[in-house]
């Protein structure tokens, strides 16, 4: 299985407000783009669960991504940082092995 198949959930907010299906697209895109694809375990993913987290204003300033590994029944957490328009900022493994 190719990580660039798997199959990425953004949760829904704390509101319960929907995301719209271009915001969705933009963070699925970011998590494919950067918290897979530099990804150095070589593991395949079978899904990444997104949590979005938020500053004051409502803007974007953090993807939470757990990657869960295809055969391990593991998972690693990845940390985005994205601007506003989910531009990537910062990139940063928290766990492995999760």
């Amino acid at each position: 299985m190719k990580n660039e198949s798997i199959k990425v959930v953004v949760l829904p907010p704390e509101s319960g407000k929907a995301y719209s299906a271009t915001e969705k697209r933009k963070i699925q895109e970011v998590v494919l783009t950067s918290a897979i694809a530099k990804r150095k375990s070589g593991e395949p993913y079978i899904k990444a669960q997104v949590t979005v987290e938020r500053d004051a204003g409502g803007n974007p300033k953090k993807l939470v991504v757990m990657l869960l590994r295809a055969h391990t029944y593991t998972a690693d957490l990845v940390e985005v940082t994205v601007g506003p328009d989910y531009s990537v900022k910062a990139v940063r493994s928290q766990l492995a092995d999760a």
